[in-house]
């Protein structure tokens, strides 16, 4: 099946051709697909332009989903009674317009807390669902902590070793909205985020 970032798209035909009519003029981004699933499914993406005049002999390498895999770990250990499959890893797209997914499920946790993502694309955070009172205190690949730095995803890509680790510490801020004279603020709402412009 063939998807463009754009105007509709098409099927594939069997000797492996295909045509997308009617195209308006722009840049877009022409994504291949199967419509099944199985671990030998091959995916494809490439950029285009269109200026009025027909494209034909385009051509579309197919390779492998992107994936990553790895594991969810507990500080003070897996939580009793809960199973794993309650714990959800699932990638989120920093970019939702630019990004496009070739999954073919929804992502799934082992018992044994092992996770494995399959066509995600684009540069993406990885974010869990799990429980009410337990967050994401870090996210590990490589020895570095990748929490709130986007991974670039695409197929072809293999990240194995991705760690993530699950907390039910938090921190609770309180306090108090002054104005200029030492009065209380009753209409105003209080926002916490990162110092840092990248996260």
């Amino acid at each position: 099946q063939v998807m463009g970032m754009g105007p509709g798209g098409g099927m594939v035909q069997p000797d492996g051709t295909f045509e997308l009519p009617a195209v308006p003029p722009g840049r877009y981004l022409l994504r291949v697909q199967p419509r099944g699933n199985g671990d030998d499914v091959l995916v494809g993406m490439t950029s285009i332009t269109v200026a009025g005049a027909d494209l034909s002999n385009v051509v579309v390498a197919l390779q492998k989903p992107g994936t990553v895999s790895g594991r969810i770990e507990f500080e003070g250990g897996p939580p009793a009674g809960v199973p794993a499959s309650q714990f959800r890893v699932q990638p989120m797209a920093t970019d939702p317009i630019g990004s496009r997914s070739f999954m073919t499920g929804p992502p799934r946790t082992a018992d044994d807390y092992t996770f494995t993502i399959r066509g995600a694309n684009g540069p993406n955070l990885m974010r869990v669902f799990g429980p009410p009172g337990w967050y994401v205190k870090a996210v590990d690949y490589g020895g570095e902590d990748i929490t709130d730095t986007p991974v670039a995803l695409a197929p072809g890509t293999d990240l194995q070793g991705v760690r993530i680790l699950m907390t039910q510490t938090v921190a609770t801020l309180s306090g108090t909205v002054r104005d200029d004279r030492g009065n209380a603020v009753l209409d105003a709402t209080v926002i916490i985020f990162p110092t840092d412009d990248t996260k």
